[in-house]
């Protein structure tokens, strides 16, 4: 026995709609939430060294500061991302 279809709607319609559901429900389930996370929060903190490193004088004690920060933030997401 068929479903009732409500009137103005076609079945490749309703089909196509569970299909992209479906689509967009396994891409959620398939990210992995924690380390995408903390690539995202790495990239932000990586952005944020570099512009606050370009506001500072060259070669000053600040400067390599950050340099340095920078280099661990890097490292780290070495560390991440290798897992």
């Amino acid at each position: 026995m068929q479903q009732a279809v409500p009137l103005g709607t076609d079945d490749e319609t309703l089909v196509s709609g569970q299909e992209e559901s479906c689509t967009i429900a396994t891409i959620c389930f398939n990210i992995r939430w924690t380390g995408f996370t903390m690539l995202m929060l790495i990239w932000i903190l990586f952005t944020a060294l570099q512009i606050i490193k370009n506001n500072t004088v060259v070669c000053g004690l600040e400067y390599w500061i950050l340099s340095v920060l920078q280099v661990l933030v890097m490292d780290r997401l070495n560390i991440i991302s290798s897992k």
